[in-house]
């Protein structure tokens, strides 16, 4: 995944009303307790809130060119 993708929220449970299609904004790297993980932060498309999620969380749509 890269910015620009447009993405579905797949994962269901994260948060209170966070399920449909997004727009990758940022991905970045970051390290915590359990090791690297990549954060990929995406807008929705229906409120315009911006979230980050794992790479379990969502599935890609549409690949930006």
């Amino acid at each position: 995944m890269k910015v620009g993708d447009l993405v579905k929220i797949t994962a269901s449970g994260l948060r209170p009303q966070i399920d449909g299609i997004a727009l990758i904004t940022r991905v970045e790297e970051r390290k915590d307790s359990s090791g690297a993980i990549v954060q990929y932060w995406a807008q929705m498309a229906e409120s315009g809130h911006l979230y980050w999620f794992r790479a379990e969380h969502i599935e890609v749509i549409s690949e930006s060119l």
